[in-house]
């Protein structure tokens, strides 16, 4: 015998299910202030914006070739959920490949994403200032 109230439940849950998902992948936009940014913060963000901070000898797009040439040997290495990550004094550099050692990553493996300690990068100051800023 059918149970068609189980029927109709599953039937609406799918339903449900589906309309949650659609709409919970929309875009939604968020009202940001207008913020006066200073020549000096205006550089910065351009060199954001190219892959590029103060204090980091390489950007956002080089290759493991090119940042080996250019820094030398990491202080230390390993992989992450993101990519094979290579440890540096104040700042650290992602590869898009996944590997167990550097020497697994491949030449052409290029980096894309950079942390940088605030130090690093010239943040200084007390922690209200460097929001403010």
């Amino acid at each position: 015998m059918v149970d068609l109230p189980k029927i109709y439940r599953n039937a609406l849950l799918v339903v449900v299910l589906s309309t949650i998902t659609l709409f919970g992948c929309s875009n939604i936009s968020e009202k940001t202030e207008d913020i006066t940014v200073t020549s000096a913060q205006s550089d910065t963000l351009e060199k954001v914006k190219n892959g590029q901070l103060e204090g980091v000898l390489t950007g956002i797009g080089a290759t493991k070739k090119e940042v080996l040439d250019k820094i030398g040997n990491p202080v230390k290495s390993g992989y992450s959920e993101y990519g094979f990550t290579v440890y540096y004094e104040g700042f650290d550099l992602q590869f898009e490949d996944y590997a167990n050692s550097i020497d697994e990553v491949k030449d052409t493996s290029k980096v894309v994403l950079m942390n940088a300690e605030p130090k690093t990068v010239g943040i200084t100051g007390k922690p209200e200032e460097i929001k403010k800023n």
